[in-house]
């Protein structure tokens, strides 16, 4: 817990903060101090360094109940005042174990005088151009380490992802990039308790070099957060599978074009499905399908001909008979029922029209030690999908509908690393350490 002034409308009430709880409590009544609509940034000091310390809240400061507490979305303690922000440093253990070709601790007890470190500008990634909101930012990939000389690992080697773009003041585009960097890590871990070990700011000084220039700190609801730690190493990405495709994966995720709703909270919690979850998987899959195939399935002759036939008939219903408006309505929606496809048909397609996925069925089914045959399954996903869109949802279910739900999660992952270009071998490579008991 801190303390300090706040400036609001040329006065500087007292404020506390509680970091655990996340509360921001003004010292006075601030409906009073507060007169305009929407303020997202509060500016202070803290005591008694009195370094600058700037509270953002992303729905606002509501101040119409007369309120005095509020919770934050972000807190960023700034070192030096004249300096801004034109650099980002996002540590998270996770990418240390994706990129596993460094090692993170060099261990060297004894003779310190045989260490050598290698320039890690050499080690460093390529620029990743990415457009947030319209502004484009360089994304890096950064070695770093510290030394501890009172320590058996003096040397502990860290990498972090860093964007560099000048912010300067614009807060809501800084706490939209922090949200973004953490989608694409939850989408790469397939889990949403992804927790940020570090978030630095930097701004360049005179000499244009880059000077630490505080600390962001990040608060959103972490799910599982006990789980954190234990999940780390488990199921990651190594990152020379995505490397190549890296600016695609993370551009999709920024322009909502890969559905991130169905992803677990945590690795333990794959396992559960329970009935929201259902719900995102199941559409996942058909906004996913509608981005690879645009709902277009090819259909034979016949199949086409009767369509064309009933949607016909629907029109002659029109012109022969004197209907009302409701009546042409029910006609117009018959008409668009002939065209739509079912969700058996859409997970059959699927399969078929990639060798990938009919790999990844036949590898899928061996491994659960089943005879390789999808229709089952497809209408197993088409009964659970009708049965949710009605609201006939079941309280627990049958080993075969847990095994239809788990493969379409697999098939839903692989069409989404198939957009983005992801080669279909390092796919498969992928999906064996995401799903390492069902691949």
């Amino acid at each position: 817990m801190f303390c300090g002034n706040i400036k609001i409308n040329k006065m500087e009430p007292m404020y506390q903060f509680d970091e655990d709880a996340n509360i921001l409590t003004i010292k006075c009544n601030s409906g009073e101090l507060i007169n305009e609509n929407n303020i997202k940034v509060l500016n202070g000091n803290i005591f008694p360094n009195d370094y600058d310390v700037i509270f953002y809240r992303n729905k606002g400061f509501d101040y119409s109940g007369k309120k005095d507490s509020y919770d934050v979305d972000m807190l960023i303690n700034k070192k030096y005042s004249d300096l801004g922000v034109s650099k980002i440093k996002f540590r998270l253990k996770e990418l240390d174990y994706m990129l596993s070709g460094l090692k993170r601790i060099y261990e060297n007890p004894f003779n310190f005088s045989n260490i050598t470190i290698q320039d890690f500008n050499n080690l460093n990634s390529k620029d990743y151009e990415i457009e947030i909101e319209k502004k484009k930012m360089k994304f890096i990939i950064e070695h770093s380490y510290d030394v501890m000389s009172n320590s058996l690992s003096p040397i502990n080697f860290h990498l972090s992802l860093s964007v560099k773009y000048d912010f300067k003041d614009d807060y809501d585009l800084i706490y939209k990039t922090i949200n973004c960097v953490k989608k694409l890590f939850s989408f790469l871990c397939y889990r949403n308790n992804i927790c940020f070990e570090c978030i630095e700011i930097f701004d360049k000084n005179k000499d244009n070099k880059f000077l630490s220039n505080g600390i962001i700190k990040y608060y959103e609801k972490i799910y599982n957060e006990k789980d954190i730690e234990k999940d780390i190493n488990k199921s990651v990405i190594p990152f020379y599978l995505v490397r190549d495709k890296f600016d695609n994966i993370f551009q999709r995720i920024i322009d909502n074009k890969i559905g991130l709703r169905y992803l677990p909270n945590s690795y333990s919690s794959r396992k559960t499905y329970l009935p929201p979850r259902l719900i995102m998987i199941c559409s996942t899959f058909e906004f996913e399908f509608r981005e690879s195939f645009g709902n277009k399935i090819e259909h034979k002759n016949k199949t086409l001909s009767n369509r064309k036939n009933v949607k016909n008939i629907l029109d002659e219903v029109i012109k022969v008979k004197k209907l009302n408006s409701d009546e042409k309505a029910i006609i117009k929606r018959l008409k668009k029922l002939v065209d739509s496809e079912n969700y058996s048909t859409m997970v059959r397609e699927i399969i078929k029209k990639s060798d990938l996925f009919e790999c990844i069925s036949k590898s899928y089914y061996k491994k659960s030690f089943k005879p390789y045959d999808i229709t089952p399954l497809c209408n197993t996903l088409e009964t659970m999908r009708n049965n949710m869109a009605h609201y006939k949802i079941e309280g627990s279910y049958e080993e075969s509908r847990l095994f239809a739900i788990s493969f379409l999660e697999i098939i839903i992952y692989s069409m989404q690393l198939k957009c983005c270009g992801i080669d279909e071998k390092n796919i498969i490579e992928i999906i064996k350490s995401i799903f390492p008991k069902k691949i």
